[in-house]
């Protein structure tokens, strides 16, 4: 069920900037261990959050498209780098395109819903 209210998806909102504030460090470990099984685990466990309160606010659809390619990308050049068939470069270059995105999401998430000064607008 989608939330209807403005409240309601002022709550969704906070708790999509709540999520990304635990999801961004932990990716970023990631790309520093990519082989450690359990920060995969919870890393894609907090992007499965992200995305169910994503899909619950109208105004961020074409821009968590962005994101879940941009994850999905990054994580399949983790597992050919992890397999010793990809190079660094490519594989910092897909972190920043999915960090760019993240940004993207969090900013207008706390423009459209949350309000300037919501915890985490400013990252």
């Amino acid at each position: 069920m989608r939330p209807s209210s403005t409240v309601e998806l002022k709550a969704v909102a906070v708790q999509l900037l709540a999520e990304l504030d635990a999801y961004e460090p932990d990716l970023d470990r990631l790309m520093r261990a990519a082989d450690d099984e359990a920060l995969y685990a919870r890393n894609a466990a907090q992007f499965d959050a992200i995305r169910a309160f994503a899909t619950c606010l109208p105004s961020v659809q074409v821009c968590w498209v962005e994101v879940l390619i941009s994850r999905f990308e990054l994580m399949e050049e983790l597992w050919r780098k992890h397999e010793a068939k990809a190079p660094r470069t490519r594989t910092v270059a897909l972190h920043a395109k999915h960090r760019a995105a993240l940004r993207i999401l969090r900013d207008l998430c706390a423009r459209k819903y949350a309000g300037a000064g919501s915890p985490g607008a400013a990252h």
